[in-house]
């Protein structure tokens, strides 16, 4: 089976793999990328992205084999190397946000995962305090990288307008374990994230704004309250950041919308009585 998966490539598989309605067929191609994966043989974002796409396709609950190989795979790949689990994080927004577009279209049954609990599972493979610990990977573990992806998850809630999508973004930042090994830094960015946003892109659903008020409360629990102003060298590391922030253009309040969707209104209710009275 690898002989075929290299000599066919491993894209040109996994894409055929999702399209293609023999169960035997799928699960085969499965296991053997799994266990090239596993092998390290094979290291391929695109390859885990759609595996994952697999497992959660409502379409597949009736294989068995591949359920079971990929129920296997994922704790295992992502637990027992964080280099592994690094791949995971790399894909973690894409694919949510993939499987999330998805779950708006299909026909809901019973074998249809719902979204947070899609996510959650996302969380958790990429949980670096999960990583089987042994004296060649502790120094090699960041700890803090459930906090890097909360900061790519708030990003996204910038430019985000689905409104059950930012609700579920704001759910997932509490699913994140992040603690103080996530460093001042991230600390700070997060701070300044999450405050920008509810200034630039205030949520309208009172559940994202219940969970991201959650969030920021932890966050501030770090810094008893209030966080310290940057130094020089952390203004530096949050550049980027700031930069994000300060090239958005603020959106008008929900008033000020309201107010200019009237005047608007008005004005091409004269243009018409104009019109007709000539």
């Amino acid at each position: 089976m690898s002989d075929i998966l290299m000599a066919y490539g491993y894209s040109t598989i996994v894409s055929s793999t999702r399209q293609n309605e023999n169960e035997q067929v799928q699960a085969i191609a499965v296991i053997g990328l799994s266990k090239l994966m596993l092998s390290k043989t094979l290291r391929d974002k695109y390859v885990l992205k759609e595996l994952v796409l697999l497992y959660f396709d409502s379409d597949t609950v009736s294989n068995l084999r591949l359920r079971q190989c990929l129920s296997y795979f994922f704790p295992v790949f992502c637990h027992s190397s964080f280099e592994n689990q690094t791949l995971m994080q790399e894909i973690f927004l894409p694919t949510l946000i993939e499987l999330l577009k998805e779950y708006k279209y299909v026909d809901k049954n019973d074998n249809t995962v719902p979204p947070l609990q899609i996510a959650q599972q996302l969380v958790d493979w990429t949980n670096p305090f999960k990583v089987v610990k042994s004296e060649q990977t502790e120094d090699t573990i960041d700890y803090g990288s459930h906090a890097e992806l909360a900061i790519s998850v708030i990003r996204e809630l910038f430019s985000e307008t689905d409104k059950d999508i930012r609700k579920l973004f704001c759910q997932v930042l509490n699913k994140f374990q992040i603690d103080e090994s996530a460093g001042v830094v991230r600390f700070k960015k997060l701070t300044f994230l999450v405050g920008n946003l509810k200034t630039k892109r205030p949520l309208i659903d009172s559940v994202a704004r219940n969970a991201l008020n959650k969030f920021e409360n932890a966050l501030l629990n770090y810094f008893d309250d209030a966080p310290d102003a940057l130094d020089d060298n952390e203004l530096e590391q949050l550049k980027d950041i700031v930069e994000f922030v300060d090239n958005l253009e603020e959106l008008p309040s929900r008033a000020l919308r309201s107010r200019r969707s009237k005047e608007n209104a008005i004005s091409h209710l004269r243009s018409y009585s104009e019109y007709s009275s000539s």
